[in-house]
């Protein structure tokens, strides 16, 4: 076991001590005895503690007592001999002699094979597991030969048991030692594990400078670490955690903060922020005192001299500049790498920047030594020379930086040097070809790779493809290269370098033909029939949009795209992209692509030159940008010969072109082709050719054309550019068809092209040589066989001639076997004169494949013919000899022929001469050749070339073979694509369908919801209207439940279009700001009614550390809310039902982690009611389905609600789930997500008055004696609400009990001879639950009596129902009175009634109106009451429902209106909209009854007429439905606004939208029509309300049109 826990292969030292160390038998086997004891004296070891009896130690005290070995490090010996190991011996024998393991060198051993020490390792107790990785961890620990790999491993697998050791740093050294090793080889997801592995360990004050186990260099040194290791695996957001901790505690070390915000400003690079970047390095520089560099007002005269300086500097240290040391100042060495940081955001920003920030870096390298950045540095000023055209200075300054970069850098630094060297500098030393720089570029993606410069390498892969490019290396190669180097771009490791990867990538496809590189404006796109085609606008458009500096990029692109361009004949466009390549190339100083630009820049312009008609100041103006850029040029090709010369002297060779100077055109041109083929430019010669031919051309010498462009499409076809060579076959197809004697011969293993076959294919029979080859007649053999270039030396040159022809044809021919046949058949039927002819080919067994006659022609025969079917065809004795010997058969008369004269086709055949020849392939028979023709017809010599011949026809037949049976292959393949290509057509028209039937059922369910909703309206409205008359109690509880069971029918529509759109994907979270505590008290309002008519008890409690204010959508989180509450309610009996909310800090098993603005809230809702078991919980949130879906169920419900519960929770990033038992009730969970407030408020405004309030009424009420007498669950509610220590009792008759022992005491007092003691009520207020009506007699009986308590208040909580209600005014008589002198206690003076749910503000206004009342009780309470109940209702007591001041969603709108309210509506116009007669009638009764006066219309034409009949300002408000016939509210509104636009109207009308209608869609509609608001049917009270308010109530006489969506 020990031993497959080492691997497959082990060292058995090691085995053996571990199992001398460490006994994994127990305690038992230690009791059976496993040794036999020795007769000598020396005592024989005990094992160590037995790992078998620890069961998971808690502490590392308690696992030092099970496993005191682990706390030691062992001197191991692995050399000592020890009697102990006698076990591991005989194992290892067993072992051994069983076949499972085999020797190796040494005391290596290792399993025959990985099933055997995997089985080894199963066997293994996994409660030993870790204990044993650890020891073996321990052991490899003090081994210095061991693999660290190795030993990190088996750390990793005992991380739980190493948490648990008081000192871990030695655990962690080997870890971090272990992810650097992996790191640099590349390893990166091993590294990861290592290096979290280690933070896992770190001690709990891991920053501390001198910490107990970690220190502060380690934890700075591992946090950078996995930074860099989070985002390169595009772990952004972790990397972005892990680098906040780092500058939050190097906060007061601005020398490693340093660092960090380096690496910052390189993750700012990478997204394309360059200005973020170089401001987060100047903070860095400041920081560390270095204020003078800075980036703005930079000048070129700036720059100029400290460049001057600089380069004194350097001058003056000659060759002693290497001789510098290295810098031992931390703080410049910070200073150093910020700079070098930030030459690579300024490449994108301004040459002058780079510039600034290279030389700073040197001079201050020049002052205090050198560092990482030095010779990057140098480097930087090194191209800062060549800008200023001192290229040999700035070559020798980047050989000198690459090698102080090779002697100081690390590896990204060294990968940057070497792509800036490289691509700037190396160019301008001596014999430096492009090509050789492809090698350079490679190492710079090596060195990125190891240092984690995702940026840096991915560059490197774009110069190396780019330099592939240039030096015409084949285009599908460097295709296949751009593509690496695209998907090193696609983790966003750098934008900049995948916006010049597709440049590149476009510009080759384009030569490759794959882009519409004749539509002008358009030449690097996709084909429009291409899925997902490409678009250079876009692209350009898109670059602009994400880049800082747009320029530098499209440099490049516009360097790529010229060469597009002119090649493919759109010189205009070319001579304009060059001169926007002018324009942007001051960020590009000597680069090769620029250089490169100029050159096709220079051809585009002359060709436009040659345009007769171009204008001549443009002429001039051209003729003037050719002669600057060769200036540029042949300043370059002095530098750089190899590299420059032959661009500059095509330019020249082409200008000569203008003067019309031929003789020296042709010398220039020939200077230019020999520099080419000297330095293999294969594109470019292509090019020079072609150029060479136009010139031709334009001479009008065709023939000297011809083979110019002959060559000049033969090197674009080796360069791989076909898309080139179909645009030259394009222009000058009339030159190359009408010379095809003059073009290019075609190489025969090529195998492309076909040749005319010439008549006399053996020619001067006489004149031949004999052939040598024998015949055969019989047994008998001819002597002298010569071998097959001994047959080649005896023909003479026509036989060659027309057999390398022949050969030819037959070889082109691939796509067709049977035409292949045909063609052999022909060329041999002809040539040889033959009569008959046939191919026999072996498909499975030896066939006819084709059969020839002289009179009837070929035909072919597949699957071949058998033999023994075509006896009458042919000899099948000769053919069949022919097979089974493999030799060749000429007989010059078959009737002489004794063997072979026999069978039907000697009866067919005259005499006749016979030729048959076995045709080989690899010294493999493929088939035969049988001619037949007249006696001396055929010669030796035939069989000689037939012979030949044969070997090139074994060559066609092999490869037309493979070829049809690859076609085969690929047919069926085809088949069995278009197959799937129909089922996936299938799939996805099943798909739509699917689609479209959830389109059409959420358009069905809303068109539903609207006709259900119209008629409903009406009954809802008018059961409103008949609540608010007079009625009795009973009338008005049978009003209240109608009303009830409309609501509850309501629900039920909105849950089914809720479904509809959760389903298709239509609903949309909507973010605001909410208390907590309105989103679960107005639930609780809504359902109070059902909890109070089954006696449950409903309340809910909110964590301490919950915020009273969340930014989320409170809406959707209510509808959870809601429905969870409501199906507790409804499936709990007795008991109660608990709402809670708290902060869940448990989000380990989130997909996507928290942001730092984020929290996780949970909500419960528990109940003790029926309860499911857990199979019933299984479908529980699945659409339309219940626990009990029998028809006999005890409750009713869609089964849609917690199905749409769990579609919201998702929506806003939680989930939900059920705890719950058969019988003992159920707990109901969900969490989401939600924003702080502090992430979304704005500065300066109070987020939360409520706060402000509730600290003032606290003040107000000082510390009050308060008593509870309520239920347990009530009291624990209310204590959580009001900042006060309280007192509880058990009922209100306890509380009777109490005050009657105070006033006891009190009597006891007055009846004592002294004065009486002052003394004081023990309590200010007592808090009730709706107590019986007698037992508040009872109390407020005991309080009256008794002096000292005459100040008590008394709260009495209660549950706004009817029956509440009822029974309230019910006791209000004064004819059921307690008693003739006693007032309803319900409504006594002393008596404030609160109703639920308890609300915090509400509560607190509660009592300081209660205890801080000055208004004394009357003595006789009932000469008080007032006789009327509803007076008495108002006036006697006091109703407390709506104390809190602000941010109350349910109690925000009064269903009622005020008395001034009233008397501004009296008279005010309202223009109802309504074609629904019932709909029509309602909306005019609610607004006469308030006052309004009203016109009615019953359609959209109607409306407009009324409008404009009474004019602008008439109206106040118009309520006008959505769908109406003819003219319906949208356009009826589109109509009147544009009435009012024409008369210049200042306020206008308001417009409500009031429709069925409730989709998204339809209320957008309405306000983009010019609608104010929009409410759905039916119109609720608080709606109505709220639009009057808004619209109509204007006690100024002012008016508004706002459009505010209620």
């Amino acid at each position: 076991m020990w031993a497959s826990l080492l691997g497959s292969l082990f060292d058995f030292r090691q085995v053996q001590w571990l199992m001398m160390t460490v006994d994994l038998s127990g305690d038992e086997a230690d009791q059976a005895g496993t040794s036999t004891p020795t007769s000598t004296s020396t005592p024989t070891p005990t094992p160590t503690t037995s790992v078998a009896v620890v069961s998971g130690p808690s502490s590392a005290s308690s696992l030092e007592e099970d496993l005191p070995f682990l706390f030691v490090d062992p001197a191991i010996d692995l050399h000592q001999d020890d009697p102990r190991g006698g076990q591991a011996m005989t194992g290892l024998q067993v072992a051994l002699q069983e076949n499972i393991i085999v020797p190796k060198l040494g005391s290596e051993f290792q399993f025959i094979h990985d099933r055997y020490y995997q089985a080894a390792a199963m066997l293994v107790n996994p409660d030993h597991v870790e204990h044993m990785h650890l020891r073996i961890a321990q052991m490899l620990l003090v081994d210095p030969a061991a693999d660290i790999f190795l030993t990190a491993d088996h750390v990793v697998k005992s991380l739980e048991l190493v948490k648990l050791l008081p000192d871990r740093s030695k655990y962690r050294q080997i870890l971090m030692k272990a992810g650097d090793e992996g790191y640099r080889s590349g390893a990166l997801q091993m590294s990861s594990i290592y290096y979290n592995t280690t933070l896992q360990l770190l001690s709990e004050t891991p920053w501390k400078q001198d910490g107990p186990d970690a220190t502060y260099e380690e934890t700075l040194s591992l946090y950078m670490k996995l930074t860099e290791m989070s985002w390169r695996n595009s772990e952004r957001d972790q990397a972005s955690c892990f680098l906040q901790t780092i500058m939050h505690e190097t906060d007061n070390r601005p020398i490693d903060g340093a660092y960090a915000l380096r690496f910052q400003a390189r993750m700012y690079f990478e997204q394309q922020r360059h200005h973020d970047g170089i401001g987060t390095i100047l903070k860095a520089l400041g920081a560390l005192g270095i204020t003078y560099i800075t980036s703005d007002h930079l000048s070129e005269s700036q720059v100029l001299e400290l460049y001057t300086k600089v380069r004194s500097s350097i001058e003056e240290l000659g060759d002693n500049l290497m001789t510098i040391g290295p810098c031992t100042d931390p703080r410049m060495l910070a200073a150093m790498a910020l700079l070098y940081e930030a030459c690579t955001g300024a490449y994108w920003i301004s040459p002058l920047l780079v510039d600034f920030m290279a030389l700073c870096l040197v001079r201050i390298s020049l002052r205090y030594g050198f560092g990482m950045a030095s010779g990057g540095g140098l480097i930087g000023v090194g191209c800062t020379a060549a800008r200023l055209l001192q290229v040999q200075f700035g070559a020798r300054l980047g050989q000198l930086g690459m090698a102080i970069s090779e002697k100081y850098a690390g590896n990204s630094e060294i990968a940057r040097g070497i792509i800036t060297y490289h691509v700037i500098l190396a160019q301008w030393t001596t014999g430096c070809h492009y090509r050789d720089l492809i090698y350079q570029f490679q190492r710079a993606y090596k060195f990125a790779i190891a240092g984690g410069d995702k940026m840096h390498s991915a560059l490197a892969l774009f110069h190396a493809s780019s330099t592939l490019l240039y030096t015409s290396f084949n285009l599908s190669e460097i295709n296949f290269h751009i593509h690496r180097s695209i998907e090193e771009c696609l983790d966003d490791s750098s934008q900049d370098a995948y916006t010049l990867n597709i440049s590149l990538w476009r510009t080759i496809l384009a030569f490759q033909g794959k882009t519409t590189v004749s539509e002008p404006g358009c030449q690097l796109d996709d084909p429009p029939h291409k899925k997902n085609p490409f678009r250079e606008e876009a692209f350009v458009a898109n670059v602009y949009r994400k880049s800082v500096n747009p320029g530098s990029p499209m440099n490049w692109h516009w360097s790529f795209k010229i060469i597009i361009l002119f090649h493919f004949g759109h010189f205009q466009e070319a001579a304009d992209t060059g001169f926007k390549i002018l324009e942007t190339s001051l960020n590009h100083p000597s680069h090769r692509h620029i250089g490169i630009a100029l050159y096709y820049h220079s051809l585009s312009m002359i060709a436009c030159i040659r345009d007769t008609e171009i204008d001549d100041s443009v002429r001039k103006m051209y003729l003037d940008q050719v002669a600057k850029n060769q200036t540029i040029l042949s300043s370059w090709a002095d530098h750089s010969e190899v590299n420059y010369r032959m661009y500059y002297k095509v330019v020249e060779a082409e200008r000569s072109t203008l003067d019309n100077d031929m003789e020296r055109t042709c010398r220039l041109f020939n200077a230019v082709i020999e520099i080419g083929l000297k330095g293999q430019w294969y594109s470019f010669l292509g090019l020079t050719y072609q150029l060479l031919a136009e010139y031709y051309v334009r001479a009008k010498i065709n023939m000297l054309a011809l083979p110019m462009l002959n060559q000049s499409i033969e090197f674009y076809e080796c360069w791989g550019a076909y898309g080139k060579m179909q645009y030259m076959s394009e222009r000058y197809g009339h030159i190359i068809n009408s010379n095809k004697a003059m073009t290019r011969k075609v190489d025969a293993s090529t195998q492309t092209e076909e040749q005319d076959m010439t008549n006399g294919f053996w020619q001067d029979e006489d004149s031949s040589p004999e052939p040598s080859f024998r015949e055969l007649y019989g047994d008998e053999s001819i002597p002298g066989l010569l071998d097959t270039e001994t047959a080649l030396f005896s023909l003479d040159i026509m036989d060659l001639t027309s057999i390398i022809k022949s050969s030819q044809v037959i070889s082109n021919e691939m796509n067709s076997f049977d035409e292949l046949l045909k063609k052999m058949m022909g060329i041999i039927m002809a040539n040889a004169s033959a009569n008959v002819g046939a191919i026999i080919i072996k498909e499975g067994e030896f066939g006819i494949a084709a059969h020839s006659t002289k009179d009837e022609g070929c035909r072919t025969c597949y699957p071949p013919m058998r033999l023994d079917d075509g006896t009458d065809l042919i000899s099948t004795l000769v053919v069949h000899y022919v097979i089974h010997t493999q030799t060749v058969l000429f007989i010059p008369n078959m009737q002489e022929d004794t063997r072979f004269a026999t069978g039907t086709w000697l009866l067919r055949a005259e005499a006749v001469s016979v030729i048959c020849l076995p045709i080989m392939h690899k010294n493999k028979l493929v088939g035969v050749l049988y001619l037949e023709a007249n006696l001396s017809t055929f010669t030796r010599k035939h069989v000689t070339v037939l012979s030949l011949l044969c070997d090139q026809i074994g060559i066609s037949v092999t490869n037309a073979l493979l070829f049809k049976s690859v076609q085969e292959a690929t047919t069926a393949n085809a088949i069995m694509i278009t197959k799937q290509q129909c089922a996936l057509e299938e799939a996805r028209k099943s798909k739509e369908q699917a689609l479209k039937a959830t389109e059409l059922k959420s358009n069905f369910l809303a068109n539903m919801s609207h006709e259900l909703r119209t008629p409903f309206s009406g009954f809802y409205g008018m059961i409103s209207l008949l609540s608010e008359t007079r009625l009795d109690a009973e009338q008005r509880e049978f009003v209240s439940i109608a009303k009830q069971s409309c609501e509850m029918l309501l629900q039920i529509i909105d849950d089914l279009l809720d479904f509809s759109k959760l389903e298709a994907r239509k609903v949309k979270i909507q973010y605001g700001l909410f208390y907590i505590e309105d989103l679960i008290a107005d639930r609780i309002e809504l359902l109070i009614n059902l909890a109070s008519k089954k006696n449950l008890e409903l309340t809910y409690f909110i964590n301490q550390d919950v915020p009273p204010i969340v930014y989320a959508d409170g809406h959707r989180i209510g509808q959870v809310l809601m429905n969870l509450i409501g199906n507790a309610i409804k499936f709990t009996h007795v008991g109660e039902v608990v709402v809670r909310c708290e902060i869940d800090n448990d989000t380990d098993d989130l997909k996507i982690p928290l942001k730092e603005n984020e929290m996780m809230l949970r909500f419960s809702v528990q109940d003790t009611g029926i309860g499911m078991t857990k199979e019933e919980t299984k479908c529980l949130f699945l659409p339309f389905s219940q626990v009990d879906g029998s028809t006999t169920r005890n409750f009713g419900g869609t089964g849609l609600g917690l199905s749409i519960c769990l579609e919201l929770v998702s929506l806003m990033g939680g989930n939900i789930w059920v705890e719950s038992h058969g019988g003992s009730g159920s707990t109901f969970v969900f969490r989401v997500r939600v924003m702080k407030v502090a992430s979304v408020a704005e500065p300066g405004i109070e987020i939360d008055p409520r706060n402000s309030e509730a600290l003032e009424y606290t003040k107000k009420l000082g510390e009050p004696r308060i008593l509870l007498a309520t239920s347990k669950r009530v009291s624990d509610m209310i204590k959580t609400v009001i900042p006060f220590d309280v007192s509880t009792i058990e009922s209100p008759e306890k509380a009777i009990e109490v005050f009657k022992s105070i006033a006891d005491i009190s009597q006891e007092i007055a009846g004592l001879p002294s004065p009486p003691l002052p003394t004081t009520a023990a309590y200010d207020c007592v808090i009730l639950d709706m107590p019986p009506t007698r037992t508040v007699q009872n109390l407020l009986d005991t309080i009256e009596s008794t002096e000292e308590l005459k100040n008590i208040h008394i709260i009495m909580l209660y549950a706004p129902t009817v029956d509440n209600i009822k029974r309230q005014i019910g006791n209000a008589n004064p004819n059921t009175s307690l008693r003739p002198d006693a007032v309803n206690p319900m409504f006594h003076p002393r008596v404030t009634r609160l109703s639920k749910p308890i609300r915090k503000l509400k509560l607190l206004g509660a009592l300081l109106q209660s205890v801080n009342s000055n208004t004394p009780f009357p003595k006789n309470p009932c000469q008080e009451v007032c006789k009327n109940t509803t007076a008495c209702i108002n006036e006697a007591g006091k109703q407390i429902d709506h104390v809190e001041p602000s941010f109350s969603y349910a109690h925000k709108h009064r269903e009622g209106f005020a008395p001034e309210e009233l008397a501004v509506f009296q008279q005010q116009k309202i223009l109802v909209a309504e074609d629904n007669p019932v709909a029509q009638k309602l909306i005019v009764k609610q607004m006469t009854r308030l006052g309004f006066s009203v016109e009615t219309c019953n359609n959209g034409f109607e409306c407009i007429e009324t409008w404009k009949s009474r004019g602008p300002g008439y109206f106040s408000l118009a309520w006008i439905d959505h769908h109406m016939p003819g003219c319906d509210g949208l356009e009826a509104t589109v109509k009147i606004r544009a009435l009012e636009a024409d008369m210049d109207v200042a306020i206008t009308l308001p417009i409500i939208a009031l429709t069925a209608d409730i989709q998204k869609t339809a209320q957008q509609n309405c306000l983009d029509a010019g609608m104010n608001d929009y409410l759905t049917k039916p119109l609720m009270q608080k709606d109505l309300a709220a639009v009057l308010r808004r619209y109509c109530f204007h006690p100024n006489g002012g008016s508004t049109s706002t459009s505010s969506l209620s």
